[in-house]
């Protein structure tokens, strides 16, 4: 019997405590959430300011592998711009 990997939520935002402790709290404790942290990303929630061409390698690696993604809109707008697939996984 194949075993069900499990969903983890990933928090990429300007706003700091969506992940850390709003969204922790409120998800079951059967999903974990992963918090990411990229100097490409700065501002504070409405006045968030993002540039995609300072993503580390390792924000990249990460945001490859997001299924459930909590971000601001126009960050999402300008991952979702990227040729290079950088959310292939997201459902």
């Amino acid at each position: 019997m194949s075993q069900r990997r499990r969903l983890i939520i990933t928090v990429f935002s300007s706003i700091d405590d969506v992940g850390t402790s709003l969204l922790s709290a409120a998800a079951p404790r059967n999903i974990p959430v992963e918090v990411i942290g990229d100097e490409s990303l700065g501002g504070f929630g409405g006045t968030v300011n993002f540039d995609p061409t300072k993503l580390s390698s390792a924000t990249k690696e990460k945001l490859a592998q997001a299924e459930a993604l909590v971000t601001e809109p126009s960050v999402l707008a300008h991952l979702l711009q990227d040729n290079s697939s950088c959310l292939p996984k997201l459902k």
